[in-house]
């Protein structure tokens, strides 16, 4: 009968055990995302673009007939060569926006030189 009386002694030791582990592994869990959030560093906001187009020769040119209906970022976003540049301006012109056509040229190289293709 010593055996038959050591087997609920050691069900309990056994229950023990797995309670005690499964509280070090809640205790650990709570730790462990506290410091996290103790240590979390803020993340960084910024603009994804410009919000004032570069200096050059060309700035004030888009200033006055880009900046009309959008914002600078809406230009800084664009990465476009030089035919893709023109049929842009050329699309604007359609809707409305003057330019001669030396303001047409200095604009084009503007904006290919500060925001065309990406390297």
């Amino acid at each position: 009968m010593r055996a038959a009386s050591r087997k609920p002694a050691t069900r309990v030791r056994i229950a023990a055990a797995l309670l005690a582990g499964s509280l070090l592994i809640a205790i650990a869990g709570v730790a462990h995302s506290q410091f996290v959030r103790a240590n979390r560093r803020p993340p960084t906001v910024g603009k994804a673009y410009p919000g004032q187009l570069a200096p050059g020769v060309g700035r004030e040119i888009a200033a006055r007939s880009c900046l009309k209906c959008h914002s600078a970022s809406m230009i800084t976003q664009q990465h476009k060569d030089a035919a893709a540049w023109t049929k842009t301006l050329t699309q604007m012109t359609t809707w409305g926006v003057e330019l001669s056509d030396l303001e047409r040229a200095r604009l084009r190289d503007y904006l290919v030189g500060h925001y065309g293709p990406r390297p």
